[in-house]
């Protein structure tokens, strides 16, 4: 995965990623708990720069469930949210020059004359 993230082919990192998680089943075991919070983490890298805020938000919380002391993981989880908010903001900002430019096509925006 880490090669393929070097080269920007985060589909393909994404599946290697994916492939090496899943080869722990359905419970990690104990030993490899660092590793499978590692690669969840590194998950969460791929979905910050497909600017994929959820994807990106969800495994990094992944990444921090099964190892707490995953430093990058928070910073990445952090960095998810922060875009998160950002979105949200821009799409009140969208929604209330849609509903100003509503109003003054309408005349209920416009001063008395």
């Amino acid at each position: 995965g880490n090669g393929a993230y070097l080269k920007k082919d985060f589909d393909e990192a994404l599946e290697c990623y994916e492939g090496a998680i899943q080869c722990f089943g359905v419970a990690v075991p104990v030993q490899c708990k660092e590793l499978a919070s590692v690669l969840y983490s590194n998950m969460a890298q791929v979905f910050l720069m497909k600017e994929d805020w959820n994807g990106a938000r969800k495994h990094a919380g992944y990444a921090i469930a099964i190892n707490e002391g995953n430093e990058k993981a928070k910073l990445r989880k952090v960095a998810a949210e922060e875009n998160l908010l950002k979105k949200l903001g821009k799409i009140e900002r969208d929604a209330k020059v849609r509903e100003l430019s509503q109003m003054g096509e309408s005349g209920q925006g416009c001063m008395p004359q």
